[in-house]
């Protein structure tokens, strides 16, 4: 026995050395890892000042406010503080959800710890979510009648904008492995993914709910569903447009860039104005303060989304904090032509925003146009007189692989906007296509020209079927710079159709 604990000993030795510098390894990397946060602590920038806005005016008990939100936690991020303002006054509030949220599948393979999904278990997290979105209205003091949900497809819904009205198919969400509203707890269980489902619902909502505010995600969003509400909520709007009276359209931000700045809670921080959004033509930013009390409630709402907060909790706490930002894009006219050239816009980066967003692949499979990215300097639209005409300046010369996508979707309001043109055109030199719900329609009658770095595009009005308003996007394409598009806009014609 002592000869066995003899040999043993050296070994037991070398344990005890080596825990020893275990022991002081980790003692050292903790006294490291304290400089590291000490000096990041001691570098920090000072929190943004507080915004010079205009204050967003008094919530009373006669206002009806209508939150449009494009996934369940859209509404708490934007608007926490403002629902709690305006139970405590005892206005009406009605928010609308467009999808149950099913596609976001790192924070459900997070939530759930399990490496795969399917959509059985997609349409499981939907429901999940809807059950959040119900707990935090709760904690917010909404009642539960005031929330209704839709149930359209989570990261769809600009697909559908784009290429799903009238005799066009619904659009099949593969998350969910459906064609149409898969919830039956969903206001519009069973019906098809297509833009007049999601357009009527929208009226239906507007008519009986007679808001005299409307909150909406911002058309330059970085989300496509994001884009999409703005879009939709526009086209219900022209639709209902006399028959209720005209509500104040508050457009907020929640994906724009990298922001907000610095993540994490908060509470003593002001949000700052997205440097992206600042520059856009026309916008009027306002801020809404929060006390304390509802900054802090705001935050414990956002903790309750806990299939989101899985992956982005500093992301989504950074909403709480001392005020909430709203901007109102007001109405875009279309001015007529001066000289044969559009009125010159000052160049403007800002307000674009990066993405690739190609333009979609015809029917019959035949290859499809997938511009390579560049940015935008400056885009400008003006009616030149028999048509639209789009002035956009490139922050590169067009070459063979580079140049614009552009759509544009009339409206009028004696004919379904089913029915109206929608128009997605792919350019570079030498070569042009376009798209009507992804299906190849004739361009002999568009006219593009180039000067330089400057590209402008005339487009007939009668392909656009006469419209007393367009809805416009445009996108740069080339290989050397980045992605940019601008937001959608909405551009009302002066004149009107003839």
């Amino acid at each position: 026995m002592a000869g066995e604990a003899d040999r043993n000993a050296p070994r037991a030795a070398g344990r005890g050395r080596l825990r020893a510098w275990g022991r002081l390894a980790v003692a050292a990397g903790l006294v490291v890892l304290a400089a590291l946060l000490a000096s990041a602590c001691c570098r920090r920038q000072a929190p943004p000042a507080r915004p010079e806005l205009p204050a967003l005016a008094p919530v009373t008990a006669a206002e009806r406010i209508l939150i449009l939100a494009p996934h369940e936690d859209d509404e708490t991020l934007a608007a926490g503080g403002l629902i709690q303002q305006a139970v405590a006054a005892s206005a009406a509030v009605r928010v609308v959800f467009l999808t149950y949220g099913d596609h976001n599948e790192l924070a459900f393979i997070a939530y759930r710890k399990k490496p795969w999904l399917s959509p059985t278990i997609n349409r499981n997290m939907g429901e999940l979510r809807r059950k959040e979105a119900l707990a935090v209205a709760g904690r917010l003091g909404l009642a539960r009648e005031a929330l209704v949900f839709l149930g359209y497809p989570d990261n769809c819904v600009l697909d559908i904008w784009r290429g799903h009205w009238g005799a066009a198919g619904p659009m099949r969400s593969l998350l969910t492995n459906a064609r149409s509203v898969p919830y039956p707890d969903a206001l519009a269980f069973g019906k098809p993914h297509k833009g007049e489902s999601i357009a009527t619902d929208l009226a239906v909502q507007l008519l009986a709910f007679r808001p005299t505010r409307v909150l909406v995600s911002h058309p330059a969003d970085q989300n496509p569903d994001h884009r999409a509400a703005w879009l939709f909520l526009q086209e219900a709007l022209l639709e209902t447009g006399g028959r209720i009276p005209a509500p104040d359209v508050l457009v907020y931000p929640i994906h724009a860039g990298r922001w907000p700045a610095p993540r994490g809670e908060r509470p003593d921080d002001w949000l700052a104005v997205p440097k992206r959004l600042a520059d856009a033509p026309g916008a009027a930013w306002c801020q809404l303060e929060l006390s304390p009390e509802q900054a802090r409630a705001k935050a414990e709402a956002i903790r309750m989304y806990r299939s989101q907060a899985a992956t982005e909790a500093g992301y989504l706490l950074a909403f709480a904090r001392r005020n909430e930002l709203f901007v109102r894009l007001g109405v875009t006219p279309l001015v007529a032509a001066a000289g044969g050239a559009c009125p010159p816009l000052a160049p403007h980066r800002r307000g674009l925003f990066s993405e690739e967003d190609p333009v979609p692949e015809p029917a019959g499979g035949a290859p499809g146009v997938e511009p390579e990215p560049q940015r935008l300097a400056s885009v400008s639209w003006c009616d030149a007189g028999e048509a639209l005409a789009v002035e956009a300046r490139l922050l590169q010369p067009p070459g063979e692989e580079a140049g614009l996508a552009l759509s544009a979707f009339g409206y009028r309001r004696d004919r379904p906007f089913a029915e109206m043109p929608k128009l997605r055109l792919a350019w570079s030199p030498g070569w042009l296509r376009g798209y009507d719900q992804g299906k190849s329609v004739s361009t002999k009658n568009v006219k593009v020209t180039r000067a330089g770095d400057l590209v402008t595009v005339s487009i007939p009005w009668r392909e656009l079927g006469e419209p007393e308003a367009i809805f416009v996007q445009v996108q740069g394409a080339g290989a050397a710079l980045e992605p940019s598009q601008t937001g959608w806009q909405l551009i009302h014609r002066a004149a009107g159709p003839p």
